[in-house]
């Protein structure tokens, strides 16, 4: 799940440029805090974040942060001015109020960060980076160089939790979006084929692009999309949430996708079989959600400036 899955409830609060990473108007926290991308997020960096100095870069209005408490400093840097000036005054108001953490957020290309914020970064103990729908709006070289960055100029154990979209031959959601794209001849503004994405891969490719950043994946999530129900999605961890799908399914009887209803019958009959929870969460996967740790230089084979990307 990414900022488009709940897409109807910003839509009912006036938010324009709903997909393109620019909100010119602010969301309700209540709605986005139970959000499971952001909810999930946020216990992560609680869990996580030892000196509660968190830095997100591409950090649009600041939603990364939004449900972190006021004992919690963040930083946000963005390349889009109205993206960073809302982010503060959403910020400044909620302080005002005595909710949120401590936000600032400047505005800087995270290709080319100037040198005073390069110093200021090397002077405060980030321990936590958030990523969140980020890193698959750059060419995979760009996505390796922003990871590297962070990890020379950061604590040695700083964590990064990063979010991308999964593109999977197996996966209900891609082929749903690519028809539409094949209906339209053209790819959206949002969703796993935002016109913006320059990556447009799978689960392995993002390890492989970690690894070659020099990080190692510690936990990992996927959000798993229940077909015929626009919006509603369940986030859990390791695959877990696939033991409640038949039931969820079931209970949402306009579902008429024969796939969903198909793979859920089988989950059911294999009674949390491996293959048949493991066949379920592929199909239903639509991003995941990975905590990485620094694991210092390395060299790997795989060579992601060299690897295709999927072309629509």
């Amino acid at each position: 799940m990414d900022r488009h899955a709940a897409r109807e409830h910003l839509v009912a609060y006036g938010i324009e440029n709903v997909g393109t990473g620019t909100y010119t108007a602010k969301r309700d926290i209540d709605v986005v805090s139970r959000d499971g991308l952001y909810a999930s997020t946020y216990e992560l960096i609680r869990r996580f974040s030892r000196t509660k100095n968190v830095l997100d870069l591409g950090c649009s209005d600041g939603v990364g942060t939004y449900g972190l408490d006021p004992s919690f400093y963040a930083l946000g840097i963005d390349f889009d001015a109205a993206s960073v000036d809302l982010a503060n005054q959403i910020a400044h108001e909620r302080g005002a109020r005595g909710e949120g953490p401590r936000y600032e957020a400047v505005k800087a290309s995270l290709l080319d960060l100037p040198p005073e914020l390069l110093q200021r970064l090397r002077a405060t103990p980030f321990d936590t980076v958030v990523l969140l729908d980020v890193l698959e709006h750059f060419e995979p070289s760009d996505a390796l160089a922003i990871l590297r960055a962070g990890r020379t100029l950061l604590p040695e154990d700083h964590v990064v939790i990063v979010s991308m979209p999964v593109i999977s031959a197996f996966s209900i959601a891609t082929h749903r979006e690519l028809a539409q794209i094949a209906r339209d001849r053209q790819r959206p503004p949002d969703g796993l084929f935002d016109r913006t994405h320059r990556i447009l891969r799978g689960k392995r490719f993002h390890r492989r692009l970690f690894r070659q950043a020099g990080y190692s994946v510690i936990e990992e999530y996927q959000t798993d999309q229940i077909i015929g129900a626009t919006g509603d999605w369940d986030w859990q961890a390791g695959g877990s949430a696939v033991t409640h799908l038949a039931a969820e399914v079931a209970r949402r009887t306009e579902s008429k996708h024969r796939a969903a209803r198909i793979l859920t019958q089988m989950y059911a009959a294999g009674q949390g079989h491996r293959l048949a929870q493991k066949a379920v969460e592929a199909a239903f996967v639509y991003q995941g959600l990975y905590v990485l740790t620094n694991i210092g230089e390395r060299v790997f084979p795989e060579a992601v400036q060299g690897s295709r990307l999927l072309k629509i």
